[in-house]
């Protein structure tokens, strides 16, 4: 299934495919998690945070615009699932979420953009 585009996963995913959605986190959970790390410095809480934002992505994922990219809709919803409460400053948040952007940009080979 690794061959299909993310398009192809997100239409599967919508219309029930687990496994599709499973693609979808395989190709996408190092990104998200190391943005998760970077702001809570810690493993556990930043695995939670994974979980929480892919749960959040599912959730959603009907409300996904298919002309956009998956990879920075995803990180978005990231420091939304901890920073209420948690004392996370929403500046650093947004700076680190910038810049985990910017640096993917500079990488041509980086996935995360690709659309693939």
């Amino acid at each position: 299934m690794s061959a299909l585009s993310d398009r192809d996963l997100i239409q599967r995913a919508r219309r029930g495919d687990a496994e599709a959605f499973g693609e979808l986190v395989v190709r996408y959970q190092t990104s998200v998690f190391n943005v998760c790390y970077r702001i809570l410095h810690e493993r556990l809480e930043a695995e939670d945070m994974t979980q929480e934002t892919f749960l959040r992505a599912r959730q959603r994922l009907q409300t996904f615009d298919e002309e956009r990219l998956l990879g920075p809709w995803i990180l978005r919803g990231a420091p939304r699932v901890p920073a209420r409460g948690s004392g996370c400053d929403p500046v650093l948040i947004s700076f680190l979420i910038c810049e985990s952007i910017f640096e993917r940009r500079l990488n041509p080979r980086s996935r995360f953009f690709a659309g693939t």
